[in-house]
């Protein structure tokens, strides 16, 4: 049984939402006639080779669906 069964949160109304992979959005509600375009357009300018860096964060979502960063690190590879 993995951490998100063990941890216990009184004020958390839903289910952790676990990640198995990461994704960049790059645009919402397009029109389905725009998606080759915009397809064309992420591949010409996106470089998935380039150097980043990483930062974990801890947020808490509030009932009013607001958010607080409670914590935030640089990774390092």
């Amino acid at each position: 049984m993995g951490f998100s069964h063990l941890v216990n949160s009184p004020t958390r109304l839903e289910a952790l939402r676990l990640k198995t992979w990461l994704h960049l959005s790059l645009a919402y509600e397009f029109q389905p006639q725009h998606a080759g375009k915009l397809k064309d357009l992420a591949q010409n300018r996106i470089n998935p080779y380039a150097p980043v860096d990483w930062e974990l964060r801890f947020y808490q979502r509030h009932p009013d669906h607001s958010w607080t960063c409670h914590q935030s690190w640089q990774l390092t590879p």
